[in-house]
Parts: structure tokens; C-alpha cells; sequence
């Protein structure tokens, strides 16, 4: 497909995820899950940090978190059973977690959500809510996408370049 092609299917699948991401953000909020126990501490917590971050912080976070989930799409690929391409994805995933590195997709259900929980009057002690702001939402986003498309584009590319030419002939 042409690049031009390829740009909007990138559009279409980011809109989709959003409002999917939403939709879930706006059903656990409704279902008042996130403001009892931990939960809601922790995601407000981690949400403050995200969108206080500098822009180039999380790109270079998207970048590395991107190259993590293209690992765990190849290990999976690699499986021959259920579980193997389970454990093949669950592996960079839970590192991508654990690291605090930036998805977009998981932006777009998690920096919403704490919007929600924040406009609700959730107010945990010891957050800083004043990081949890809408443009902050748009600053995390941009970058992260940025730096998630730029890691799978250039290990695409790079995929091609090495081994794309000998399966071609």
C-alpha cells in the first residue's frame, strides 16, 4: 500500500482505539471501580507523572515502549502453541508496565480516566492534581504516538531492508 494509504489507516486505528479506550474509561468510571481500594491512588498517581512530563521524555519513553511491543509480536509469532505466544507477549508488555514507558493506546484509556476521577471530585491526598490537566492529555499523547510510530516504522523498515530483498526473490 502507498504511504499516503498507510498514514490514514494509522488515523483510523488511533481514532478507533481512542474512542474505544474511552468508552471503557467512561464505564469503570461510571462503575465507581477506580475510587475504592489503591487503584484510583495508584492510576491518579501515575497519570500526574505521565502528564507532567517534558514532551521528549516521553517520546524517547514511546520509542522504547514501541520496541518492546514489536518484540512481543514476534516472539509471538515465533510460538507454536496458545500458551507460547501468551507468555511471547506477556513478557515485554509486563516490562514496557513495569518501566513506565509510553503506549498511546494505553494513554488514550488512562489519561482519561483520571480526568474523569479528577472532574468528579476524586482527589486522593499527596497527587498533584494540578499536572492533570486536558492540555496535558494532548501533550503525552502527541509524543508518546510520535515516538511509538517511529519505533515500529523504523523496525519495520529496518526488517525489510535486511531480510525484505531476499524473500522477494
Amino acid at each position: 500500500i502507498s504511504w499516503g494509504e498507510t498514514v490514514m489507516n494509522w488515523v483510523r486505528v488511533w481514532v478507533g482505539n481512542g474512542l474505544g479506550a474511552v468508552a471503557l474509561a467512561l464505564v469503570v468510571w461510571l462503575s465507581h471501580a477506580a475510587e475504592t481500594g489503591t487503584a484510583g491512588v495508584g492510576l491518579m498517581t501515575i497519570a500526574a507523572g505521565k502528564m507532567n512530563a517534558p514532551w521528549w521524555t516521553v517520546f524517547w519513553k514511546g520509542v522504547l515502549c514501541n520496541l518492546l511491543v514489536c518484540l512481543g509480536v514476534w516472539m509471538a509469532y515465533a510460538g507454536r502453541s496458545v500458551a507460547d505466544r501468551c507468555v511471547g507477549v506477556l513478557l515485554p508488555v509486563a516490562a514496557f508496565v513495569a518501566l513506565g514507558f509510553e503506549h498511546c493506546v494505553a494513554n488514550l484509556f488512562f489519561l482519561p480516566m483520571a480526568l474523569l476521577l479528577k472532574a468528579s471530585g476524586f482527589a486522593p491526598e499527596g497527587v498533584n492534581l494540578e499536572a492533570i490537566q486536558f492540555s496535558a492529555l494532548w501533550v503525552n499523547l502527541s509524543a508518546a504516538t510520535l515516538g511509538n510510530t517511529v519505533a515500529g516504522a523504523g523496525l519495520a523498515l529496518l526488517y525489510r531492508q535486511a531480510y525484505g530483498k531476499r524473500a522477494a526473490k
